[in-house]
């Protein structure tokens, strides 16, 4: 039995087997984000959602809005990186139409003002490559980049919700903080729920992880014993001098 999936980047079909999923990309149904479910819990997650719009001061006038009439279950599925040995699986949480997808969307444009707001942060790369040219560089100094694996799955979630209460209104916080616990998705006839991560297909999950990573950022130079000499990041990719 093999899966279509489709590469959204090349508009080719790809065919892979369905464990696929699982083993070429270990780290995305790895025992230790997510958990398998008795039943498919749609109907208690979309009523607690609703309960939770309905209840809060910000976008309860939005109820009408923002709560899915006929909300669906994420399914699971990935997306080759064709660009990288093996063709490994990009693991993709599709939340659309989900209980929480409309919801996500309104936490994502309140934070998302408060990204970017450390001098390490790249807007552009362009703009990266201009600051370069200010940069006198000795002979004894090394260029490094290096980026995060698995960015998305590994934002322990407790710890973003914690960097998110102290960035924002408690209201807001408590609507990330529903959509990051709320997550689960079907996959191959079972259903599980994750227990670690954000979920790469959710509005919210860039916003989230930035802002996570901004703060593990400031945490480790305020305590690092040298500093670099430059120490800049583009999404998850960081370049140091």
């Amino acid at each position: 039995m093999f899966a279509l999936i489709y590469d959204t980047k090349t508009n080719y079909n790809f065919l892979a087997r369905p464990e696929k999923l699982l083993k070429v990309n270990t780290c995305s149904l790895s025992a230790c984000t997510r958990k398998k479910l008795p039943k498919n819990r749609l109907k208690m997650i979309s009523k607690s959602v609703a309960l939770a719009i309905k209840s809060s001061n910000s976008v309860s006038s939005l109820c009408h809005k923002i709560i899915e009439s006929s909300p669906i279950t994420p399914r699971f599925y990935g997306l080759p990186k064709i660009h990288k040995d093996g063709a490994p699986l990009r693991p993709i949480v599709n939340t659309i139409s989900s209980p929480t997808y409309l919801l996500a969307k309104f936490p994502t444009l309140k934070l998302k003002p408060l990204v970017g707001c450390t001098e390490s942060f790249i807007k552009y790369f362009a703009s990266f490559v201009e600051e370069l040219k200010d940069i006198k560089v000795d002979p004894g100094d090394i260029l490094v980049s290096f980026d995060v694996v698995c960015l998305y799955i590994c934002i322990p979630i407790n710890e973003a919700i914690e960097v998110i209460n102290r960035l924002t209104d408690l209201d807001t916080a408590r609507l990330v903080e529903i959509c990051l616990t709320s997550t689960f998705f079907s996959f191959e006839g079972e259903f599980f729920q994750k227990t670690c991560g954000v979920a790469m297909g959710s509005p919210l999950s860039p916003v989230v992880s930035n802002l996570f990573m901004e703060d593990f950022e400031s945490k480790a130079l305020s305590s690092a014993r040298l500093l670099p000499k430059l120490w800049k990041i583009f999404v998850d990719d960081t370049n140091i001098i």
